[in-house]
């Protein structure tokens, strides 16, 4: 069992042969191993951390084996950052295992789009759809911030694409929205679905009755794709080129058919990967 995510600005090394753990004159002595005993999977340590005269009680994000945690403390060297191996959800505990992995692969590779949607054993694969549906949904806000100089209600006073026009859903009565807003608004509004507990109250197993989400949020954010790709072509082709993630979607939709062919819009042979 792991804890949640408490940082310590220290770099944390193997214990030694007494369990203690040493690293720049400072002495961290193991307490209280929490975990241990769960079936020889790892769990984290407690530690007491003397320096200068202070002793205050810490959490040492380091598995009862040795293996340093999956996560970057603070201080660490930009070269360093997401060092670690990348481990299957299978061998990991936690909520967040299959979100953790899904974001290791796309840092590995974000073009292995065969690596990234295959359902790992043991996995059930509507938290995996979920998982990728949630990954989506972050990395589409930075894909807004990246455009956003160039859409603006001023430039695309309607949320288009190619030869479709679609009214805003985020409203109690369907509107127009401008093409920003349009997306902001459906940003916002399937960032909250995925997080609503009453919808998905467990990352782990997902209710039958919410598995119908998984065809109305890719629909409608097939259309945010398509307007970046047929009105801001020239930034849709380079953040893709970078990230893949129109590319991964379609991918995810078509293996998982969450999404027929036509309201996927794009034409996507034009795809980096397709």
């Amino acid at each position: 069992m792991w804890l949640p995510r408490t940082y310590v600005a220290l770099e944390c090394i193997n214990a030694d042969n007494h369990g203690a753990l040493q690293t720049d004159g400072l002495k961290f002595k193991p307490q209280s191993p929490i975990g241990s005993q769960n079936q020889g999977r790892p769990g984290p340590i407690f530690v007491t951390v003397s320096a200068v005269g202070v002793c205050c009680p810490v959490v040492c994000p380091m598995s009862m084996d040795g293996d340093a945690a999956h996560w970057n403390l603070p201080g660490t060297p930009a070269s360093q950052l997401w060092a670690w191996k990348v481990t299957d959800p299978d061998q990991s505990e936690g909520a967040f295992a299959a979100q953790e992995y899904i974001q290791d692969l796309i840092r590995q590779n974000p073009s292995d789009l065969n690596k990234l949607l295959t359902v790992p054993s043991n996995q059930d694969s509507s938290v995996w759809v979920l998982e990728h549906i949630r990954q989506i949904l972050l990395e589409l806000n930075h894909f807004t911030a990246f455009i956003g100089d160039d859409c603006s209600a001023e430039t695309c006073p309607k949320m288009v694409a190619a030869k479709w026009e679609f009214l805003c859903a985020a409203h109690k009565k369907p509107q127009d929205c401008c093409a920003i807003d349009y997306i902001l608004h459906t940003l916002n509004g399937f960032t909250g679905l995925v997080n609503n507990k009453s919808i998905f109250p467990s990352r782990v197993r997902i209710p039958p009755k919410s598995q119908q989400f998984f065809q109305s949020i890719p629909r409608r954010l097939a259309r945010v794709f398509a307007h970046v790709f047929f009105h801001h072509r020239e930034l849709f082709d380079k953040f893709e080129h970078r990230t893949y993630l129109c590319s991964r979607f379609v991918a995810l939709v078509t293996k998982f058919k969450l999404l027929q062919r036509q309201h996927i819009i794009i034409p996507v042979e034009q795809l980096p990967i397709s």
